[in-house]
């Protein structure tokens, strides 16, 4: 795990590097396994033959997302402020190597994922920490003076992010 965040509900929720694929957004639930190191993403096959028999012999919970290749979440925070309505009862989360912000719209009962945008990719560099302050603002944190990225001079830094 990489990120964690509850949502005001209590629910919880965390972002996942996979080995080299299936990066997950996980709603972690009692009594549900995850699957490692059996299975990687959803319930597919792609971890090898047993993978779609450890998932049904397992409680194997699904993630509500997966990504591959790797974009390699990082930090992750639920949004529920109003100085931007359109981001509400979102999950936020960054991304070292693709350099993003992940936008991730959930239903309403937070089960499932309605819409998804990216936001500000290779605009900063490596985005690590989000944080959603009082006000609403999102504050975002870049890491690329650790050997990995590219720095520029501003680096590393800390982003203010609201509406004009």
């Amino acid at each position: 795990p990489q990120g964690i965040t509850f949502a005001p509900d209590g629910s919880l929720y965390i972002t996942e590097h996979g080995p080299s694929d299936n990066d997950e957004l996980n709603r972690v639930e009692t009594g549900r396994n995850y699957g490692w190191p059996n299975v990687r993403g959803r319930c597919d096959g792609d971890a090898g033959p047993g993978e779609n028999t450890f998932c049904q012999a397992n409680n194997v919970a699904e993630p509500l997302a997966a990504w591959s290749p790797t974009i390699a979440p990082a930090g992750l925070a639920y949004y529920d402020g109003t100085l931007i309505p359109q981001w509400r009862g979102s999950l936020l989360f960054t991304t070292l190597k693709e350099a993003a912000l992940h936008r991730l719209a959930l239903s309403t009962d937070g089960r499932s994922i309605q819409a998804s945008e990216t936001l500000f990719e290779g605009t900063f560099g490596r985005l690590l920490a989000v944080l959603v302050a009082p006000d609403g603002s999102v504050y975002l944190g870049t890491s690329n003076k650790d050997g990995r990225g590219a720095p520029m001079p501003t680096d590393d830094r800390v982003i203010r992010i609201r509406p004009s």
